[in-house]
């Protein structure tokens, strides 16, 4: 009797652990969605919840963890044998698309990685948003980090508020965020080290960048990143010492300590000009010289040869515009003019993250340097310089 009773309680022990069952074509099978209740495209569509069924048992933590859904939505998440169940927590907005999508490189329960990442978007509202933002971040380990992408307003509070999308960012430091509407958007990499998909004080790395990304007549936006900045923690009055835990940054990087990210994001906003001049000179090296009247800012540009021109990343407002024809009429030669490396497509990454450097850039002007020049070529540059800058003013 009483070993009956001890093999009968092994057997209902032994049945309380649901695993994937041993053996089978699953062994072998690369995993892949099979089906999933939002169907790509769909609109006018408004679920409580969503399933997705896969071909395989799936490594449920590992699928979990790449388990993106934008706009940032609270949901809560119940596996049944290879089905995920999403149920969401709160209203889906309207006239809004949302995007589900499991990226990176999860896998199923006997080891198999997915090859393919899986995507799916549908609308609450009559149209799906295209628009979308691409990017990389230039780091030396991008594991761990987010795009965390806000709606940009005049007033974000960064450690309070949570991102409108959080995109996790793939193993060489791209990323993508889709689905989006025409508008201005702040694009920030966190390195979220606690996962609460809020920036922490004194924790996450972060990169900021150059300026506000704006999207018109959904045309695609490219962002690089730099992750150089934590945010300071308040310090307290009876502090002397400000302790940063610094546990888990990448100590490869360069970490600057910053306050708040106001004092960084340039919030200013850009356009894009383009015209034709009417002149019979079509000298190769002529330019035009656009001078920002209120925050005297000048940006020089070259007209192109069929007398066509275009400047980028202007600040919006008034500009006083100059042209110039550079003949070195006056058989006066400085040479090189160096400029700030950032300024050279290679190191474009890094634009923005030296802005004394690049004001600096901007202001210098080239001279001769001659062993042989003699006081009377020294005033004759100088007086030729002055007189042209009184034909500017």
């Amino acid at each position: 009797m009483w070993r009956f009773l001890f093999l009968l309680f092994l057997v209902i022990v032994g049945c309380a652990n649901v695993v994937a069952p041993s053996g089978g074509d699953g062994i072998k099978t690369i995993p892949v969605v099979t089906d999933c209740s939002a169907k790509n495209g769909e609109i006018n569509f408004i679920p409580k919840k969503i399933n997705i069924q896969f071909n395989s048992y799936m490594n449920r933590s590992v699928v979990i963890e790449n388990l993106q859904v934008a706009p940032t939505t609270k949901y809560s998440y119940k596996w049944n044998a290879k089905i995920l169940t999403i149920t969401f927590a709160e209203e889906l907005k309207e006239n809004t698309t949302y995007s589900i999508s499991i990226a990176g490189k999860y896998s199923d329960y006997y080891g198999n990685t997915a090859e393919i990442p899986f995507y799916t978007c549908f609308s609450t509202g009559d149209i799906i948003d295209s628009c979308k933002i691409t990017g990389k971040i230039h780091t030396i380990n991008s594991l761990g980090y987010y795009i965390f992408c806000y709606i940009y307003k005049d007033s974000i509070d960064f450690l309070k508020e949570k991102p409108d999308y959080k995109i996790l960012v793939g193993g060489n430091g791209e990323f993508v965020v889709p689905a989006l509407k025409d508008g201005k958007y702040l694009v920030l990499a966190v390195k979220d080290i606690d996962k609460d998909g809020m920036i922490s004080q004194g924790r996450d790395s972060i990169g900021i960048p150059q300026f506000i990304t704006e999207i018109n007549d959904c045309n695609s936006k490219y962002v690089e990143l730099i992750p150089n900045y934590i945010i300071n923690p308040p310090q307290k009055e009876t502090d002397t010492i400000q302790n940063i835990d610094t546990n888990n940054i990448d100590s490869t990087e360069n970490i600057s300590q910053i306050d708040s990210l106001e004092e960084l994001v340039d919030t200013n906003t850009y356009l894009s000009l383009s015209g034709k001049i009417i002149d019979t000179n079509n000298n190769e090296n002529r330019y035009l010289i656009f001078t920002h009247t209120e925050k005297k800012i000048s940006k020089q540009i070259k007209i192109n040869i069929d007398n066509t021109y275009i400047v980028e990343e202007l600040i919006s407002g008034e500009y006083e515009i100059f042209y110039f024809i550079d003949l070195n009429e006056n058989e006066i030669f400085p040479g090189v003019h160096y400029i700030i490396n950032t300024e050279y497509q290679m190191y474009n990454y890094a634009k923005g993250t030296c802005p004394k450097a690049e004001f600096t850039s901007d202001h210098i002007l080239s001279l001769p340097i001659h062993l042989n020049l003699n006081y009377s070529d020294v005033k004759k540059i100088s007086d030729l310089v002055i007189n042209y800058l009184q034909k500017l003013t």
